[in-house]
């Protein structure tokens, strides 16, 4: 069997867009591993990323509808076709919007695998319909108020800028856990002689990578 390597980009909604290098025989993916060549990743993925061939191979995956069975929280379900999810769906939709009007029709989905196309392909259609409408960034839009209320239009900083830096300064962020690109970047403009300072509450892993 013929096999050979195609570059990709990690499908998960972390600001780094790892790039990968995917090997295929043309019909499935058999192992992932990091591009050296991308600029900020480096060859370097996550755990999750590392082990991607074995989430979309596993035979536990959900490729069908199910419909649950049991009673809710028993963990029954049967799987259906498509057509009857979809079937199925458009009543209880129909019968919601003839008891209640569309806005009892509350569309909520988010980002993690989701590309712009898939996540904005059905916003038309909710219009349309006249369903509610959500501020589909729940958990970001905390985080968004709270650095604009510091930084206001500030742009966050491109991470390939920190070795050009005089200072670096690490406020609140666990680096080692959440941004774990930027271990070789601090480590490197370390080298060069950068200061790197961690204000934080409790001595967090990234502590090690600080000045």
């Amino acid at each position: 069997m013929s096999t050979w390597y195609v570059r990709s980009a990690c499908p998960y909604d972390c600001p780094d867009t790892c790039g990968l290098l995917v090997e295929t025989d043309g019909k499935t993916v058999l192992r992932v591993k990091g591009d050296p060549e991308h600029p900020v990743t480096r060859g370097y993925l996550c755990r999750k990323m590392q082990r991607y061939d074995r989430s979309i191979n596993h035979p536990d995956r959900l490729l069908h509808p199910l419909r649950r069975s049991g009673r809710k929280g028993s963990g029954a379900f049967v799987p259906i076709s498509w057509d009857e999810a979809l079937a199925e769906i458009t009543e209880r939709w129909k019968a919601t919007i003839a008891a209640h009007g569309p806005e009892a029709i509350l569309p909520y989905s988010y980002s993690g695998v989701m590309s712009v196309v898939g996540r904005h392909s059905g916003t038309a259609f909710f219009n349309r319909m006249g369903a509610s409408e959500l501020a589909r960034t729940i958990c970001s839009s905390g985080k968004d108020a709270g650095w604009a209320s510091l930084m206001g239009a500030t742009g966050d900083l491109d991470p390939r800028e920190l070795a050009a830096s005089d200072l670096i300064l690490v406020w609140g962020s666990d680096v080692a856990a959440t941004r774990l690109h930027l271990v070789p970047l601090l480590r490197e403009a370390r080298r060069k002689g950068v200061p790197v300072l961690l204000i934080e509450t409790y001595a967090s892993p990234t502590a090690e990578l600080c000045d």
